[in-house]
């Protein structure tokens, strides 16, 4: 086989098992689980929270929130797009964030992709918290679009990590030419 292949199939392989076992890791255990949560109308959020113009060649800061729904959360996966034309990512930080363990925590400036997992252990959080806080830089005038992947997940710290996100976001930001 190509060594091409070789090594992305076997760092894929890598991360899926330590995110395997860091979420088995986070997951409630049997005697720490609510009792009473009932998933039936709970719809957690995350929210992109940006700047709706701004000037080309310019950085500026975007954040990603979660919002639990006053629910126990434990994980969060977060897959979201940017446009690489308009948008190049300075710098991601985490530091604020409720999460305690990342498998994933990267970003990608050639395919526009922002990967988080993480998770804390049981209770877990409730509220409303900041998940990341991204710096963009603007680099062409125009709409760029930063989308909150259909996949990405709020899970329940209920014994059967229930997600319940129902409205991934997308956020335009209008990047505007200097006079």
């Amino acid at each position: 086989m190509n060594n091409k292949l070789v090594y992305p199939l076997l760092g894929t392989i890598v991360i899926i098992f330590v995110s395997w076992v860091i979420l088995r890791k986070v997951a409630p255990r049997p005697n720490t689980q609510p009792k009473d949560i009932n998933t039936t109308n709970i719809n957690g959020t995350l929210n992109i929270i940006a700047p709706n113009n701004v000037d080309v060649t310019t950085s500026f800061d975007v954040i990603l929130e979660v919002d639990t729904d006053g629910q126990p959360v434990n994980a969060v996966g977060l897959d979201a797009t940017y446009d690489i034309n308009r948008l190049q990512i300075i710098a991601m930080d985490t530091t604020e964030s409720f999460c305690e363990f990342y498998p994933e925590n990267r970003f990608d400036n050639q395919t526009g992709t922002i990967t988080i997992s993480c998770g804390l252990p049981s209770p877990g959080f409730t509220g409303t918290n900041r998940l990341a806080k991204i710096t963009f830089e603007s680099v062409s005038v125009g709409i760029a679009d930063i989308t909150i992947q259909p996949q990405s997940q709020i899970l329940l710290n209920d014994g059967k990590a229930t997600n319940i996100l129902t409205q991934p976001p997308t956020k335009q930001i209008n990047i505007l030419g200097k006079l």
